[in-house]
């Protein structure tokens, strides 16, 4: 039981760890975009 309970919280851990990677990625590359365009226009 107390294996398995162990094993469940580092798996939700690492998807939680992932989730936020990926929106972090996202938030990075969007103001990335953001910053050339404002580049090109002026």
């Amino acid at each position: 039981m107390g294996d398995s309970t162990i094993l469940l919280t580092s798996l939700r851990i690492i998807m939680i760890a992932e989730v936020t990677e990926n929106h972090a990625m996202y938030f990075t590359v969007s103001a990335f975009q953001e910053t050339i365009k404002s580049q090109i226009k002026s």
